[in-house]
């Protein structure tokens, strides 16, 4: 994991030297695992979530108590003393959804909880009107600290088989991109492939990058989650890899991790390629969408349905797929991509990674 493009991140935007970054990268698997056993740990009412600190190389625990501290210290974490509780933050942002789902959200683009800042953040893509006024009164009235950031607004919704390339429409336009290949136990462990649910309608067909017929979608969300599962119609035509692209080469899929705030994050998509960041927040509304998760890297029409993962030398573990972001290209700022959690989509359709 010590490519140029890999170690850019941890060089240019977090400023580590080269030897650090590498030490960085080779810790994420650890950070995953240690932020995973911390938060199961904790009692959200006691805590107020957990990151990683890639500068410092810690995992944070959030926390209200001593008690909870010591808890936190003993599993390995080091730790920060905040206001508000897990339980206090998500029951505003409930009360948030609420009022979207009632009045809608204007330019609002997304809201949830920002761990690090033990507060709730809403983006906004422009100046705040109508219902997103409504909807930033609401927050303020909590009694926890509410961040407001506006970007630029977003984008319109957007062989072998590997995450990454392109799929198309039958009429071959739009496009959007692959995600991660899957199978399905349930009918024999038969190839499916997993991408945005906004991209294509119900048993819409279809086609690879080369216009090749790859098959019609069998199970579709696009509302508080998206997501579309697609029938690999002739599995015997595809070369089929449990792979995704980064960069210039392919990575191995050997499973899927919780996202976690902090956690070193990439995306690649047929319209910009890859990049990478940090996860920013968890479990956070987006329009429509409920329980996504928010990351510091941008992406362009096109891009939606593409594998969210933690490269991790030549494998990588998934996150999530791309469902959207703040900017229409890339590169522009300030830039974040959403993405749907891999772990819920394989839950609830019963597929497992190839």
């Amino acid at each position: 994991m010590d490519s140029t493009e890999e170690l850019s991140y941890f060089v240019d935007e977090l400023g580590l030297s080269p030897e650090v970054a590498r030490q960085r990268l080779d810790d994420q698997m650890r950070f995953a695992r240690l932020a995973q056993r911390v938060s199961a740990a904790l009692d959200p009412a006691a805590s107020g979530g957990t990151y990683v600190d890639q500068r410092a190389g810690t995992v944070v625990a959030t926390v209200l108590d001593e008690t909870t501290g010591a808890e936190a210290r003993q599993l390995g974490a080091t730790t920060l003393v905040v206001e508000h509780s897990m339980d206090e933050m998500i029951s505003v942002t409930e009360l948030l959804d609420a009022y979207a789902d009632a009045n809608g959200s204007g330019p609002v683009q997304s809201w949830g909880i920002s761990v690090r800042d033990n507060a709730i953040k809403i983006i906004v893509g422009g100046p705040p009107s109508g219902a997103a006024i409504g909807l930033i009164d609401l927050a303020e009235t909590s009694g926890i600290p509410v961040l407001v950031e506006t970007v630029d607004a977003p984008a319109a919704l957007e062989s072998t088989l590997r995450g990454g390339q392109l799929l198309r429409q039958a009429d071959g336009d739009p496009w959007c991109t692959l995600g991660f290949n899957v199978r399905d136990p349930g009918a024999g462990g038969h190839p499916r492939v997993l991408t945005a649910g906004h991209c294509f309608g119900a048993s819409a067909v279809v086609r690879t990058y080369d216009s090749s017929y790859l098959g019609r979608v069998v199970a579709r969300r696009d509302g508080a989650e998206d997501y579309a599962v697609v029938n690999v119609a002739n599995p015997g035509a595809h070369t089929i890899m449990a792979q995704v692209k980064h960069y210039g080469r392919f990575l191995n899929v050997t499973g899927a991790l919780t996202p976690h705030v902090g956690m070193y994050i990439c995306r690649t998509g047929s319209t910009s390629g890859t990049r990478c960041g940090e996860i920013e927040a968890v479990g956070i509304s987006w329009g429509d969408n409920r329980g996504v998760f928010l990351a510091n890297m941008c992406g362009s029409g096109g891009d939606s349905g593409g594998p969210h993962y933690l490269p991790d030398g030549n494998r990588a573990r998934g996150y999530g797929t791309h469902i959207g972001g703040t900017s229409a290209q890339c590169p522009s700022g300030p830039d974040y991509s959403i993405g749907q959690p891999l772990k819920e989509i394989l839950a609830q359709q019963g597929l497992r990674l190839r």
